[in-house]
């Protein structure tokens, strides 16, 4: 049986909630994770207010992904500066990462990012993934993701945010090169999960003319991109930073 002790009018305003977000599953997602806090009709009245009008973004989307955004832009609203901060900065993994990634990538001396991320997974702004190796891994829907990166051109964080992603995952692959070659099951897994990831440094490098980062990682990679199949896609990367 449910926990929910509603009453007529209640279930009522959870319709008309569902109705207002056109039932759009992620939407109704996130105002849902509200409910902790607000009960349905300050729930509903709160959203009323974001969707009479819908600001931010392109005009010419169609209206269920104008009402998706908005109720995006709405939850976003609702979180402490820190959170926001966090929820930013997290939009620069192009996949899913681990919580060692975000706390490497994504803190600053006042950002809590363990707790930040328990927070925006408990608001449905962020999702667990399966663990790898043990660690926990989290992502963001895709929509959700450009959302959050829209945050971070707006705070002018985001140049910084790539090249701290970029030097993460140098490290982590030129860290792992000897276990590559001597135990190399671990860290291809670590690769595979990783892989937009290392894609989306890879195209930042070459774009800001960083061609020895580009060269250090595929080279350390090598075995991987082998086994993987990717050679050939890496050779054209590396060739790439010789013409420019």
């Amino acid at each position: 049986g449910s926990d929910l002790d509603l009453d007529h009018d209640e279930l009522g305003t959870i319709a008309e909630i569902c109705r207002r977000l056109d039932g759009i599953p992620l939407a109704i997602e996130l105002a849902a994770s509200r409910t902790k806090v607000v009960g349905p009709s300050e729930l509903l009245r709160r959203l009323d207010r974001r969707l009479s009008f819908l600001t931010g973004g392109p005009r010419d989307l169609p209206l269920r992904q104008q009402t998706l955004r908005s109720t995006i832009a709405w939850s976003h609203d609702l979180l402490e500066d820190s959170e926001r901060r966090l929820f930013a900065r997290l939009g620069v993994f192009a996949a899913g990462f681990s919580l060692d990634a975000a706390e490497t990538v994504c803190a600053d001396n006042g950002l809590a990012v363990l707790d930040g991320i328990a927070s925006l997974v408990d608001k449905s702004l962020l999702r667990t993934e399966d663990p790898l190796h043990g660690q926990p891994r989290f992502t963001m829907l895709q929509v959700v993701r450009d959302f959050a990166l829209e945050q971070l051109d707006a705070l002018g964080d985001t140049e910084r945010l790539r090249r701290a992603q970029a030097d993460y995952y140098e490290g982590v692959i030129i860290a792992a090169e000897p276990d590559l070659r001597r135990d190399p099951r671990p860290v291809i897994e670590q690769y595979h999960a990783d892989l937009p990831n290392i894609r989306a440094v890879l195209r930042w490098s070459l774009e800001v003319k960083e061609g020895g980062r580009v060269a250090r990682m595929a080279i350390a990679m090598w075995p991987f991109l082998w086994i993987a199949g990717l050679l050939s896609e890496s050779v054209e990367v590396v060739q790439q930073t010789l013409v420019d």
